[in-house]
């Protein structure tokens, strides 16, 4: 019988913390289930990877892809799953012979914050892993999604992302402890505030050139970069305590913190401000679910809900109630 194995990871997004993933803080995140990636896959006599029904990419065997992504480089369409691909042939043990049929599709907005594209590298994780029957554990999951986007593309990320899609739910987090899963602390989402998602797809930058400058700020030692990253994680410890207490309403000003914090040693684009801005008008809190491109905040009540969708209609931006689980 032919084994097809299908695979889903959800997008999320950073409440408090982020960026000081990438340095050693503490987040609190979550998924939500608005959007989703799907990863298919099933036994082949070679590889075929193909996206949403378009031409695919093919090579006699995964060995024979691993060679040609060595001399020619990643496909730049399909370079999330083929290094992905390449990642766990290096790295685990699986029969290089064989190939495999890979379909993938996304419905998760592209380059805006959300984590689409580890939340595919995620998904075909858990696929192939499945299909090379290769047990892999939670940290070693997460370390081997890290891995195949910030070292086999070079794009630069942190734990947040793939800590976040592979435990799923609501989650605070140490990304300075030995083992992140060990560390994690579940958050009942009832306990949360009321919360709002907007975005704008005309604003998709990769995130990796938007840390690169600060990464290299803090490794050279530049004390605001450094001192800024402790304020990060001591906001995100502070938000969690608050929330596990029951007072998950006054998040408000450490959300609105957090934004400030990240804007005092990034340049951020004019066009991510002005989402700020405009829901800082309406009287909602704000804050970068990523990288720039969504953000994220608190309401008081559906009065305000509807005046911040009119208001980031008007620039341009969709906005949608997260669906968190």
């Amino acid at each position: 019988m032919t084994l097809t194995v299908t695979t889903t990871a959800f997008p999320r997004f950073g409440l408090a913390g982020n960026p000081s993933d990438g340095y050693g803080g503490c987040i609190l995140a979550t998924t939500f289930r608005n959007f989703v990636a799907e990863v298919i896959v099933a036994p082949s006599d070679t590889v075929s990877i193909r996206a949403a029904q378009g031409e695919p990419y093919t090579a006699a065997s995964l060995e024979d892809l691993l060679q040609r992504c060595a001399r020619d480089g990643h496909p730049a369409k399909h370079r999330l799953m083929t290094a992905t691909a390449c990642r766990m042939a290096r790295t685990q043990a699986v029969d290089r012979t064989r190939g495999f049929a890979l379909d993938y599709r996304s419905t998760i907005p592209r380059e805006v914050g959300l984590a689409g594209s580890s939340a595919l590298v995620v998904a075909a994780l858990r696929a192939l892993s499945t299909l090379f029957d290769v047990t892999l554990e939670t940290d070693s999951l997460i370390d081997l999604a890290l891995r195949t986007e910030t070292e086999e593309l070079k794009i630069a990320g942190g734990l947040m992302d793939r800590t976040i899609q592979v435990l799923e739910g609501a989650l605070f987090f140490d990304c300075s402890a030995h083992s992140v899963t060990a560390s994690a602390r579940w958050i009942d989402p009832a306990a949360l505030p009321n919360l709002y998602l907007a975005y704008n797809g005309s604003l998709a930058r990769e995130s990796g050139a938007i840390h690169n400058d600060v990464k290299a700020r803090y490794e050279s030692g530049d004390a605001k970069v450094h001192g800024v990253m402790r304020d990060l994680r001591a906001l995100a410890e502070d938000a969690y305590d608050r929330i596990v207490s029951g007072q998950g309403g006054e998040l408000a000003p450490l959300i609105d913190r957090n934004y400030d914090l990240r804007a005092s040693i990034f340049d951020i684009d004019p066009r991510y401000e002005q989402m700020i801005r405009t829901a800082r008008a309406a009287g909602a809190s704000a804050k970068f679910a990523g990288s720039g491109g969504a953000v994220v905040g608190t309401y008081h009540d559906d009065d305000m809900l509807n005046h911040l969708r009119e208001k980031f209609a008007a620039i341009g931006s969709t906005l949608i109630r997260p669906e968190l689980g």
